[in-house]
Order: C-alpha cells, then structure tokens, then sequence
C-alpha cells in the first residue's frame, strides 16, 4: 500500500503544480515520487510492481522537468532585464552564425552556375537541383541585360539586385543577395531573409526559421545607414554593411506564459503516462476494495485540478469555445476534460463489474436498470448541450472531439446499466443481445428523415433510443457485452453530435441575420480603434500600404469584413478590400470630404444590399482615408484573391448555413420560423437558413 498511495500523492502535487506552479507543490510531487520509488524498492510486491515502476519514472521525469521550469521562472522573475539581454545575444549570435552559412551556400551556387550548359531547359534544371530550396531561394543568369535561365522563387524586383551583395526591400519581404560576375555573365543567388504580415502567413525567411526559446520571437530589421545600439546585431560581408537586426523580448508577462506553457505540456504529458500506469497498478486482482475506490477518487481528483483550458493553444480538444457543459464543472469543462472522465468511469465500471461481479444487490440492480432505460437518452443529450458549433463550420477532425468523449460517457453508462439488468434478470433470461444495437441502427438512420425545424425530433422518437437502451440492459449476458454497448453507445453519440451541432447552425444564422443592420459593438470599437492610429499621418497612396496599415490593426484577426480607401478630394487614390462587398461611393466620398475639410473624424452609415456599413472618415497628410467594416454575415463571401494576400484562414469545412437575399431589405423580428424543405431548414425571412 506504501507504494501506491505515494504515487497517488505525487499525482496530486503534479496536477496542483500544472493548475499554480508553486515550489511547494514541486516540492511535495518530488518528495513523494523518492517515496514511492524507495517503497517500491523495498517493499512493493511484484504483482504490480511494473506499473508502479512506470509511474515513478514518468513522475521522475516529470518532476525534473518542472523544477528546471521553476528554476526558469524564478530566475527570470528576479532578473527579466537581464535575462532578455542573453537570449538577445544568444539569438543575434545565431543569426550571425545563420546569415554566414546563408551567404556562403548562395556563393556555391553561383559559382556552380558559371558551368552551367548554353541550352536554357537543362541549365534551369541544373539550377533548380543546385538551388536545394525553391520555395525561399531563387537564382538568375544574366548574360548582358537578357536572362538566360531562372530558378526557384524571387521575393524582389531582380532590377534592384546591383550589387555584389546586399539587402534589398519590398513592401512586405526584406531579400539577401549576392552576385558573380564573370566578364559579360552575371549570376545572381538571392535568398529570402524576411517575411512581414501577412506576407509571413504565406512564406518565412531564414531569419524566421531559426530556432528560439520562450524568451525570444524574432527580429526586427533596419538600413545598415542607421545607427547601431548595443543590442543591435549590425552584420558586415566583407567590407559591405548589409543590415541592422535587433532580437524581439516580449513583455515579462508574456515570456512568464511562454515558459508555463511549454512545462505544462511536457509535465503534463509525464502525468497523463503516471495517471493510467497507476490505474493499471490498482486494477490488479490483488487490490482491496479500499485501494480501488482510493484510486478511482485520485483519478477524478487529478482530472478535476489539471487546468486543461491552459492547453487550449495546442489542440481544440482543450477549446472550451467548442465544448463547455456548465453543469458538470471541471469534468466537462472541455472534450478533453469529458473524454478523460468518461474513460476514467468506464475503466472503473469494467473494474468493479470484474471484481463484485452477480454480488450486486437485487435492489440495486433493478433501480440501476430502470433509470438508465428512462433516463438513459435524456443523460446524453443533456452531456451534448455543451457543443458549439464555430462560425466557420465544423471539419472531421472536430466532429471526432465531440462524438469520443460522448460515446465513452454513453458505453460507460450502458455497460453499467446491462451489468445491472443481468443481475436483475438473473443468469438465463434476457432478450437477444443484438436487439439493442439493431434498434440504434435504426433510430440513427431516421434521424435526419424525422428531424424538425429548428433542431429537434419528435416525443415519440425517444421511445426508439429508450427501446435501444432496453434491449441493451436486458439482454442475456455475453462475451460480446461491451462490443454492443459501445456500438449503441456510438451510434447514440453520433446521432446526438449531427442534432447539436444542427441545431447550432440555426442558431448561428438567426445571429447572422439579427446582426445585419450594422456591426457589433466589438466591430465598431475595432473600427474606431483604427482610425484613432491612422488619423494625421502620411496618407497611403498604394494598396500595400492600406494593407499594411490593416495587417497591422486588431480589424486584421477579428473576421469583420473590411474596406480601406484613401481619398485626395473626391478622388480615390487607392483602395483595399479584405472581402467583397459594394456600398454606395458617393456617400463614403462625402464623408471623406467632410472629415478632410474639417480636419476631424467622421462617423456615417451606408447600406450595401440588405445590411448596413459604418463608415469612418478621418483626415490624414496628403488627403483623407475610410475605414468601412460590414458586419459578419454570410451574404459576404471570401476574396477569392485573399489567399494571394495572406489572409485566408478558413478551413476547408463545409459551411454552417447559407444565406440568400430575396428582397432589397430585411424587416424586424422578434423570432424566426424555421420549415424542412427536402432535408433543408428554410427561415420565413428573406433569407435561406442552414442547409
């Protein structure tokens, strides 16, 4: 017992160290895991001393990378300045380090490209295999002014490319070069060394690639013409100046999150190969009942403390924004939360279904059976309130979130509720044990046929899956028991996922169309947001700059579609566009004029078909620039030219709903009403529902 129950200890000190690091904690989770690994030595039995093992290694590990974690932080809490000034010099040295071998691998290839062949195909081949990187390294062959062969991918306007070396901008990429001139031929090897938003959503430079710790996130670049600081890295090849880079500290707070987040999920991992080799060392059958029941409280207790949403950057299965069920707390805080409890629960019902066996009370079993028949489908559809469909659809990948920690939680309790029913029936009675799983297949089949606006079944579609459940709890026992519980238990959650997820589309395009009048009170403090930094500097004269301008704003990751014209008088002189949606010019013209000649913000409405757009005017050197946000609405479709630009971020996911405009205005409502039309809702709007 010495040996499990410091394991259980060290358990509890881990997962209270990944909800507050604290030294206290580490030092209880190290404490015990010596503990455990000295009982265990000496005094477990060797019935379950391979699983103990286990778990006193993984908490060995665990603990050794938490106390270096903790080490970390408190070192950087005392002294962040300092701290920030090492990694600034370790990262400049491997950018140093980086921007030498860079250049000297664009030397090799073009010295290899003197020797290449007169006929272009072979040479650009030759090229290309030379190159090794096509995607960030390109390579020219010049023979007077006309090109002769190419390779790989150019970030820069090749007439810039003059020198024997150099740095040379474009609007959103910053390029390295050098060049071999051999008489009348000149080569030219350039290699991408930065990429800024959003150009960076699409390709990364070198300089981007290069490894970096929590404490360090890039660089920043500047002219060679500047003047260098102590925390610059001003980088020379030869004689030839070529650029200024300073390494990027985030703030303390951010650097603090960084470093949690990376212990967290190496602890954590630790934890989760403790966690189940400890349920292994309980489960063996030398276990009392006071060891398992001890050990099924550690379990839930761990689940309970681990703050599962601090992983939610890693996966969705942490996002509570898809999954969150109030009601059941810190157990269905989020899918991962749910699927660890139900698999949890269903482990220990196999367990104790192993040891008590036909010891369970007669009461108790028929009580058992009885609610689970009549309660059974309510519990999961009750467990699946907590599905939120996102607004930009759902693709398999979080279909497979929600139906894996429903049916766990379903093939728990059906595998509950037969054990009882064959305690309650006795050994020889039941029905057919394919009776359940027969009946589920055909509720499951019906459920889109039956389903009714805007997302429910009809009462007497329960009785179907109460049938399913009954032919499960009453069936004769089997070796293929569990086989039928998790088959109904995954139809269940299959059927139950498809209606929640149904019913949160109706739900998200009732708020698309309530919302088309103009854009919420996020949308419009984005706005204004904006227009406060713009107002009085340089006016844009290009679309890049508008797009640097908005790449750079909160406006960028929000999902609102946007509009930015730069205005001189009534003239436009240029424009950019995140999402195609037409208004009225003239009004937006006005606007500007108005705020140019007044020289303060302008604030107005215009409408483009059946939904409204702010418009903000706000004066500017040179001229006057608007900002027009539209709300988010499906009735504004994707730029098809948006990926080009490094802007696209929806998934490949069929679309909640569609949306269709009938008439030239929406009228108010209090209520949508929802009919079927061939397997399709249809609001009584002028606007087509989800489909």
């Amino acid at each position: 017992m010495l040996a499990p129950a410091a394991v259980a200890v060290a358990v509890l000190a881990a997962s209270a160290w990944l909800a507050e690091p604290r030294v206290g904690y580490l030092a209880g989770c190290a404490l015990a895991t010596v503990s455990a690994a000295v009982a265990l030595w000496r005094f477990a039995p060797a019935q379950g001393r391979r699983p103990l093992a286990l778990a006193v290694f993984a908490l060995a590990v665990a603990s050794v990378i938490a106390v270096r974690a903790q080490v970390r932080l408190e070192r950087f809490s005392r002294a962040p300045a300092e701290v920030g000034q090492q990694q600034a010099a370790v990262q400049r040295d491997r950018l140093r380090r980086g921007v030498d071998d860079e250049l000297a691998a664009l030397r090799n290839v073009a010295r290899h490209a003197r020797s290449l062949p007169a006929e272009p195909r072979t040479a650009m081949r030759q090229l290309d295999d030379a190159l090794g990187d096509r995607e960030h390294r390109a390579a020219i062959r010049f023979h007077g002014d006309t090109m002769l062969a190419w390779a790989g991918t150019l970030h820069a306007d090749p007439a810039q490319l003059t020198g024997s070396s150099g740095v040379v901008a474009s609007p959103f990429c910053l390029t390295i070069y050098v060049a071999d001139d051999s008489g009348s031929m000149r080569i030219v090897v350039a290699s991408l060394l930065y990429a800024a938003s959003p150009a960076d959503h699409l390709t990364r430079g070198f300089a981007q690639r290069l490894a970096s710790g929590e404490v360090s996130e890039g660089f920043t670049f500047a002219p060679p013409t500047d003047s260098a600081q102590g925390d610059e890295l001003r980088y020379v090849d030869g004689e030839r100046p070529l650029f200024l880079a300073r390494a990027i500290i985030p703030s303390e707070g951010e650097v603090r999150f960084r470093l949690l987040e990376r212990a967290r999920v190496r602890v954590g991992i630790g934890l989760l190969v403790a966690l189940l080799a400890f349920f292994i060392a309980i489960s063996q059958r030398g276990s009392g009942v006071v060891m398992i029941v001890g050990g099924a409280l550690v379990v839930l207790r761990t689940i309970a403390i681990i703050p599962f949403s601090e992983f939610s950057t890693r996966s969705r299965l942490f996002d509570a924004s898809v999954f969150f069920l109030p009601a059941g707390r810190a157990y269905t805080s989020n899918a991962a939360a749910l699927a660890l409890t139900s698999a949890a629960m269903l482990l220990f019902v196999l367990l104790a279904k192993r040891r008590i066996g036909r010891r369970m009370p007669r009461l108790v079993a028929v009580v058992l059976a009885g609610s689970t028949i009549a309660t059974g489908p309510f519990a999961v559809r009750a467990l699946a309130r907590g599905i939120a469909p996102p607004a930009e659809g759902a693709a398999w990948a979080l279909w497979l979130i929600w139906n894996i920690p429903l049916c766990l939680a379903t093939t728990a309790l059906l595998v509950l509720a037969s054990w009882a029913g064959s305690n309650a029936l006795g050994p020889r009675r039941g029905v057919a044990l394919w009776g359940g799983p027969a009946v589920a297949l055909l509720a499951a089949v019906l459920a889109p046929l039956v389903w009714q606006a805007p997302g429910q079944w009809p009462q007497w579609y329960t009785i179907l899956w109460a049938l399913a459940v009954a032919g499960v709890v009453l069936s004769r026992p089997s070796n293929r028991t569990l086989l039928a519980c998790a088959t109904v238990a995954a139809l269940a959650a299959t059927t139950v996922v498809w209606g929640s997820a149904s019913r949160g589309r109706v739900e998200l395009a009732e708020r698309d169309v309530r919302g088309l009048a103009a854009p919420d009170t996020y949308g419009v403090r984005l706005g204004d947001r904006l227009a406060s930094a713009m107002q009085g500097d340089e006016l844009p004269g290009t679309a890049q700059g508008l797009l640097e301008r908005y790449v750079t704003s909160d406006l960028s990751s929000s999902g609102y579609p946007v509009a930015l014209v730069s205005w001189h008088g009534n003239t436009i002189v240029a424009a950019f566009g995140s999402a195609p949606f037409d208004v009225a010019f003239d009004t937006v013209g006005l606007a500007a004029i108005a705020a140019e000649a007044s020289q303060s913000k302008v604030v107005t409405t215009t409408r483009a078909s059946v939904y409204g757009v702010r418009v903000i005017a706000v004066p500017m050197r040179g001229g006057a620039a608007t900002i027009l946000v539209a709300p988010r609405t499906r009735l504004i479709g994707s730029d098809a030219y948006a990926r080009w630009l490094g802007l696209a971020s929806s998934d490949n996911t069929e679309p909640p709903y569609s949306v269709q405009v009938m008439n030239d205005s929406v009228a108010a409502s209090d209520s949508i009403l929802w009919r079927r039309v061939r397997g399709e809702l249809h609001g009584n709007w002028p606007v087509l529902g989800p489909s």
